[in-house]
This record gives structure tokens, sequence and C-alpha cells, in this order.
């Protein structure tokens, strides 16, 4: 999922929510066929980069920018997270029916993905329908010259090297499915057979934990990205920017919560159903409401994993809180039977007293 803010500028993540409407996502080309995957993949029908760590398929031309990522991302879950990271799979622009689709779920984690080319599409087309509801009377060539003004800025407030923040967009949206698959391997990933509308933002754990698992699988370009956003954010309006832990540990997504009943709405139109698996959304369409903006917590997810790390010494911790929540415990328990052990204050108001002051004497990398 891709919003645009009013000065055009990509907040979130492309697919933060995308495997809600990635679920059920299926070919242009959805016939029955008695290929095997692999055989599709020999047959030169479409290209496949395959890896320990699993397979990017997509049409040809398209996987090589991918390799190499799989197993980064591979590497990197086992270093934060303890365990070896479930195989995975990306699936670039539709090219596999569902049957197909089916198949590699088995035994794989599936990421429906855009390339930068096909995330630029959608993010045009998402500025004509904003562009034609705002003037309905622009149309043609003045249409479509606005567009790629729009486009142009678009592009000129996103940082300098579009690529290397896509690939840490793309480790992050596998940072969800794994960590989900790897502590919680009979969920579903909240979907059912009959409704390809995920009801919750990611696995059976809390939204902050789960956000968390993806935010430490970024990339280095987006870590730093995150860092200096923080600080800018801090420097502004200070640790109000950040939702208590109270409320942090136990909110609903904030973008999330705002969007549910809007992607519902969209993914059951006509429209969508065509497109299938991705969905583009204008900052206008986002329900406005008072509070924190809903981009902080991400920032925040980020600050919290490095201040965790730095304080308990333990690359690790996370992996700990996620296996003590997975046998259904919660983070207020893990703290206190834990949290002294670990260097970590035992209680969430102790814990929210240190975190403040660890943010506001700008102890975090930048």
């Amino acid at each position: 999922m891709i919003i645009l803010e009013k000065q055009i500028r990509t907040i979130g993540c492309f697919g933060f929510l995308a495997y809600t409407l990635c679920g059920s996502a299926v070919g242009a080309q959805d016939q029955i066929t008695s290929y095997t995957l692999e055989e599709y993949c020999a047959s030169g029908a479409v290209e496949c980069d395959i890896s320990p760590a699993g397979l990017v398929v997509g049409p040809e031309g398209t996987t090589s920018q991918y390799a190499g990522r799989l197993d980064a991302a591979a590497e990197t879950f086992h270093r934060y997270f303890g365990k070896k990271a479930p195989k995975a799979a990306v699936v670039i622009d539709r090219v596999l029916n569902s049957e197909f689709m089916i198949q590699l779920r088995k035994d794989h984690v599936v990421l429906p993905w855009l390339t930068q080319a096909g995330q630029d599409l959608m993010i045009k087309d998402g500025l004509r329908k904003q562009v034609k509801a705002q003037n309905p009377q622009l149309k043609g060539e003045a249409l479509e010259t606005l567009v790629q003004q729009l486009f142009a800025a678009h592009k000129n407030n996103q940082t300098s090297d579009r690529s290397a923040f896509h690939l840490g967009v793309l480790a992050h949206e596998l940072g969800h499915l794994m960590f989900i698959k790897a502590f919680w391997p009979d969920d579903d990933f909240g979907q059912n057979t009959t409704n390809t509308v995920r009801t919750r933002y990611g696995g059976p754990a809390h939204d902050w934990l789960d956000e968390m698992a993806a935010v430490l699988l970024e990339t280095d370009v987006l870590t730093q990205n995150r860092r200096q956003s923080a600080k800018a954010v801090l420097a502004e309006h200070g640790t109000d920017a950040f939702w208590p832990l109270e409320d942090y540990f136990t909110i609903v997504h904030p973008i999330f919560a705002r969007l549910q009943g809007l992607i519902k709405k969209r993914a059951e139109a006509s429209e969508e159903k065509e497109q299938g698996d991705f969905l583009v959304l204008t900052r206008d369409q986002i329900p406005i409401e008072s509070g924190r903006e809903p981009v902080n917590f991400y920032l925040q997810s980020r600050l919290f994993a490095d201040y965790m790390i730095k304080q308990s010494g333990d690359e690790q911790i996370f992996a700990h809180i996620a296996s003590y929540v997975s046998a259904s415990g919660t983070i207020k328990e893990w703290l206190a039977d834990y949290g002294n052990k670990k260097g970590i204050p035992g209680s969430v108001d102790d814990l929210q007293e240190d975190f403040n002051y660890w943010l506001s004497s700008g102890q975090f990398e930048t």
C-alpha cells in the first residue's frame, strides 16, 4: 500500500498492509495448470531467482535487482531472533496464478510485490484520481502534465537513493512475514478462504511487536532514515510525539486503525478486484483524526528497538520477548519476570521514565 501526503511524500511503507490485500493475489492469466512451479520456472515463462532463503519470481528482467536480498533478510532475521528464517517467496507484478500461489504457500511465506517502476505507475494512477476528483474539468494533456509535475515533486521529496529505499521496504515486509511464521507457525496471517481483507494488522502479537520485527530487518539506508526523522520529530515535539508505552504496547497500529474500513470498502469495489492485490491511497482519503501522527509509530518502534538493545546489551532481546509472548505471556509480565535481569526496568512506568530520559538525552544513534 502506498499512501501519499498532500505534499506528495510517501509515508509508511509500500506494503505495510501488503499481505492484507495480496493474500489471494492472482496473475492476469489465472488458468488451471498441471505444471509444478519448478517446471514453470524452467520453461522460461517467468524469471526465477532461487537461493537458500527462498525464491524471487517475476517477469523477465525483474528479479536481478533483488539478487541476494532474501538471503540478507534471512541473515538479519537470524541475527535478531536466533531462529532460521522461514523460506520466503517474492512474487513480482502478479506473474503467478492462484494455483502456483497455493503451491508456494505450502512451504514459503509469500510477499506479492511491485518493482519500483510498477509502484511508480500506481503512484501516478493515484495522483491522477486525486487530481480528477479535485478538478473534474481537467482532462487530456493538461491532466497528464499536472500528474507528471506532481509525480516529479513526489520523487524530489523522497530519499536521493530511491532504489536503496525500495530494497529497505522489501526487507521490512519480509520481516513481518518471517516473524509471524517463525513464532506462530500455524497462523493464517489473519486470512481465511472467504475473506481476503485482513481484520488485523499483523500476526497474533500486539502490533508494536509485529512492527518491531519489520523495523529490525530494514536495511541500513532505511534505518538511518528512521533515526534522522525521529530526531527531527523529537526536536520539534519532544517525547509527546510518541505514544506512552502503556498505550504503545496495546493499541492497534495507528494507520491500520484509521484505514481499516476504507480498505475493506475499496477492496470489495469492482475496480479494486480487477487490480487484485495492490491499493493506492492518497493522504486526502485517510480519515482525519486528532492526536499523534500515525507515521510516528514507525519512528517510535525504531528508537525503542535501539533503546532495548543498547540498554540490555542483547541483540536478541526481542526474540526472548517474542518467545514469551507466543507462549501466552504479556510484555508487562515479561518485564516483571525478566526486565531487571536484562538490565531493563521491571515495570511499564519505570520503563517509560527510563526511555524518556534516554530519548531526551539524545543517546540514540543518528
